[in-house]
């Protein structure tokens, strides 16, 4: 049977059309895949994922799509392991960056008995892929193991090569306390310069263990956040480092961010967001309880995280009563989000909470979005998604906001498999096209496959009966807050291809260029276009439909916004295609 969340969406009068059915990428359904990884930008994404038996014999894979995340490359294996029977590997949500039309792909590998770090990269959008390339950790391959490990890739603003980072903490061989090291290829991952930096400043390698990373880079600008234990065995702060010049210097001295001592950060939550001059940083902490019941803290920096302000306590649960997990941030448009999940109605839901400047506070939004846990925001400006999965392993949710967080829709199921567990989802935001492109695993072939789908907000609804002489008309809807008092044109074609917008837009309709768009296009502005009003929503005209088409005949739709007010034409949101099925 569908997963609950998919019946409820097809059965809710908000959405007209459901999110995108999935396609299966996995080229290989007999064996299992592990920890899928998404990324998306401009007209290229990527699905990375592991494959093989966990721990045991395992491959890197990849397939590839443009920013509709529709159709999708042959599966291509990247790793060069040279064993015939490969070793364990291991990816995360950070194995796979896109930077233009370079994919930066990496993950961790036990080839040499431990854990090493190992990357691939292609500079023409995965047509071709370098030889693998061993991150150099500080020690030789097959000593200390890597643990946690993050990736950053991101272009350079004065136009230069891709900028590169690593971040990751090893257990030296023969120790149990991990240490933090740094590393950074300025040309594209061509180079690196090593040795590995040991990153923090206030305590000598080997006498604080590092618990969780986190790392967010925008160009030269890199910003760490992590835990350890330098002031008492397994009592845990919360640090913080940056660099404004691709890691060559950094601050002379380690911010600790919790305001207390010792500390009591010794959960799993921690997460860095960064914009322009705020850093944002949110945590799990035991303060109020001592043990385990974790509440949710936050710090705020408005000058790149030289000073900070005192840490915070967000949400409306009670503090050393409820329980918090898996928490998210994010700053956007100058207003601070987090997510987390909680158990004050008794079982875990997922909350958001929005900050309209750096002083605070904190708003809950006034309902839970839904049930479940690890709850991650994506998105930019006012088009956002939070996504979770549920706590039975049963799919994933998500809702979102057309209005930059002012307002959440009800949370909705995105997958459509059928297997009982589902595992390793994951959600990113393809700005160019209003996208949200998810991946995940489900054993609906008796393994665990990798699924990719997602959803557009923004979409069209047919509505009449579309036989010769019936009254029909399209509605728009969720279009984004900042098109209200728009137009929006309706797009029809009889088959799929690929139709550019014009004017000089040139993404992917999605439609086959055919008579039947032509004719279409003959009615925009007029008969097949309507304004977008407050709320995101919009009808055409009432028309009669003039067409007499077989049953079963199948037309696909979609919808553009558009603005003429400013002497040309300025072309915005634009939905997936729906399918009409004539009766």
């Amino acid at each position: 049977m569908k997963s609950a969340f998919f019946l409820l969406l097809l059965t809710s009068p908000v959405w007209g059309q459901a999110p995108r059915p999935s396609v299966m990428v996995d080229a290989t359904p007999t064996t299992s895949a592990y920890q899928p990884a998404v990324a998306t930008r401009n007209d290229l994404s990527a699905v990375v994922w592991t494959d093989g038996s966990y721990g045991g014999s395992n491959t890197i894979q990849i397939c590839l799509s443009d920013g509709r995340g529709v159709d999708w490359t042959p599966v291509v294996r990247i790793d060069g392991d040279p064993a015939a029977i490969p070793t364990a590997k291991y990816t995360s949500e950070s194995s796979v960056q896109i930077v233009g039309d370079n994919v930066y792909v990496a993950w961790e590998d036990a080839r040499f008995g431990n854990r090493e770090l190992f990357l691939v990269y292609s500079n023409d959008r995965g047509l071709t892929w370098s030889p693998e390339i061993w991150i150099d950790k500080g020690s030789p391959a097959g000593t200390d193991t890597v643990f946690y490990w993050e990736m950053k890739a991101t272009d350079d603003s004065a136009g230069g090569l891709d900028h590169l980072y690593f971040l990751f903490s090893i257990t030296p061989s023969g120790f149990l306390d991990q240490d933090l090291y740094f590393l950074a290829s300025h040309d594209g991952g061509m180079s690196f310069a090593t040795p590995a930096l040991y990153l923090p400043q206030g305590a000598a390698p080997g006498t604080a263990d590092v618990y969780h990373i986190d790392m967010v880079a925008n160009d030269q600008e890199i910003y760490v956040l992590w835990q350890d234990d330098r002031f008492a065995p397994t009592v845990y702060e919360i640090l913080f480092q940056r660099s404004l010049d691709g890691g060559a210097t950094w601050l002379p001295a380690d911010r600790r961010l919790n305001n207390v001592a010792p500390g009591s950060a010794d959960t799993a939550n921690i997460h860095l967001s960064h914009a322009g001059p705020y850093v944002l940083a949110a945590w799990g902490d035991e303060r109020t309880s001592g043990g385990p019941q974790d509440e949710l803290r936050v710090a705020i920096s408005t000058n790149r995280g030289i000073t900070w302000g005192a840490d915070m306590l967000v949400g409306n649960y009670v503090p050393g009563v409820d329980d918090i997990d898996y928490v998210h941030s994010r700053v956007i448009n100058g207003n601070f989000f987090v997510t987390w999940n909680d158990d004050r109605g008794g079982a875990e839901d997922v909350y958001v909470a929005q900050s309209f400047g750096p002083g605070g506070p904190f708003f809950e939004w006034a309902v839970p979005l839904g049930p479940g846990n690890d709850a991650k925001l994506v998105g930019t400006g006012e088009k956002l998604a939070v996504h979770w999965r549920d706590v039975y392993g049963a799919g994933f949710a998500a809702s979102y906001s057309r209005d930059g967080g002012a307002n959440w829709q009800a949370g909705f199921g995105f997958n459509d498999t059928l297997g009982p567990h589902h595992e390793g989802g994951t959600l990113r935001f393809n700005g160019d096209y209003g996208n949200f492109i998810a991946a995940w695993l489900a054993d609906d072939l008796g393994f665990n496959n990798t699924y990719v789908g997602g959803f557009r907000p923004q979409h069209l609804v047919p509505i009449g009966g579309f036989h010769l002489g019936d009254p029909i008309y399209f509605e728009a809807h969720h279009f984004p807050q900042s098109e209200e008092g728009w137009q929006f044109a309706v797009l029809m074609s009889e088959g799929l291809g690929n139709f550019p917008l014009g004017y000089g837009d040139g993404r992917n309709t999605g439609l086959l260029d055919d008579a039947f768009l032509r004719a279409a296009l003959a009615y925009v502005p007029g008969l097949l276009s309507g304004t977008i009003g407050v709320g995101g929503s919009g009808a055409t005209p009432t028309v009669f439909w003039p067409l007499s088409l077989p049953s079963g005949h199948l037309l696909y739709l979609t919808a553009v916004s558009f603005d003429l007010s400013g002497g040309g034409v300025s072309q915005g949101a634009l939905t997936d295609v729906f399918t009409l099925v004539m009766p």
